[in-house]
């Protein structure tokens, strides 16, 4: 039985060396050194919030969301080691109202008195719409940028529901 106690000690000992090891590892990899520029890549399904059933979460790995990016982004203005933001955007599934905070968050780190500049291979309405939040806007030369335009309306039907 004191075999057995030792055993279990010297296994908890290890793990906990192992343990305080990756903590020195993750602390070593995290450093942010001065004049870095934060690159955001935001393409495919951004959702709002990470999927909470355990399956999906096991399945799909680490999901970027919406409150990802704006957290990023927030850090991004506050952290004097961040010179600037480079954002590549691709075709994504976004509706308007994220594309909006989003840009919103770009436009506080410009004020900021950091530079922003968005990269597009190919653009529609919602990407350029994000990327034009940024200082600069560089496509390339032999890409696609397919704009629409953008209108709302409002339907105003009182004089014909008087005529009723």
């Amino acid at each position: 039985m004191k075999t057995l106690g030792k055993m279990f000690l010297v296994l908890v000992a290890i793990l906990v060396a192992i343990e305080i090891v990756a903590m020195v590892v993750t602390a070593y990899w995290n450093h942010i050194s001065p004049n870095t520029v934060l690159a955001l890549r935001i393409s495919g399904n951004v959702p709002e919030q990470a999927p909470e059933d355990l399956p999906t979460q096991l399945l799909r790995g680490r999901v970027t969301t919406v409150t990802d990016i704006l957290e990023g982004l927030e850090r991004a203005r506050t952290d004097s080691r961040i010179t600037g933001i480079e954002v590549r955007v691709a075709p994504n599934s976004m509706n308007m109202g994220k594309l909006q905070e989003v840009r919103d968050a770009i436009g506080r780190v410009n004020r900021s008195g950091k530079f922003s500049v968005a990269y597009l291979e190919f653009a529609t309405n919602g990407p350029y719409f994000l990327a034009s939040a940024c200082q600069t806007v560089i496509l390339m030369p032999k890409s696609l940028l397919y704009l629409r335009g953008l209108m709302a309306s409002t339907p105003f039907y009182r004089g014909s529901l008087d005529k009723l």
